[in-house]
């Protein structure tokens, strides 16, 4: 279930998805289907496809990667290390809250302002 959708001033959609737990793959490709929708619904035949704006997925996933532990996971279908992300058409960010948890026993409740650096 999508749990928000909304358009910016520029014309991009940002879908916003709290997932409790699951199946991580078989959820990557739900995820997929709702952003490629969101791309396919922005043109129909004859039309310019340079008006095209990029989709955003945010994913609040209450549940943690046991293989990568990791806080935000990126997905698009530009690879920065050879491309310029700039012309990619969507961006899938996994947020792994409990992930959090890990961070707070490794780190201390006190040094959280620095979890972005992790």
């Amino acid at each position: 279930m999508l749990n928000v959708r909304v358009q910016t001033d520029e014309g991009e959609f940002v879908n916003i998805e709290v997932q409790s737990t699951g199946m991580f793959e078989s959820l990557h490709k739900r995820f997929q289907y709702y952003v490629f929708k969101n791309i396919a619904t922005q043109v129909h035949s004859g039309d310019d496809y340079r008006k095209i704006k990029p989709v955003y997925m945010i994913i609040l996933f209450n549940d943690e990667d046991r293989k990568h532990h990791e806080l935000v996971r990126i997905r698009s279908d530009c690879d920065e290390k050879y491309h310029d992300s700039d012309g990619s058409l969507y961006h899938i960010y996994y947020v792994f809250l409990k992930e959090i948890d890990h961070i707070i026993k490794e780190k201390g409740k006190e040094n959280m302002i620095n979890l972005w650096k992790t």
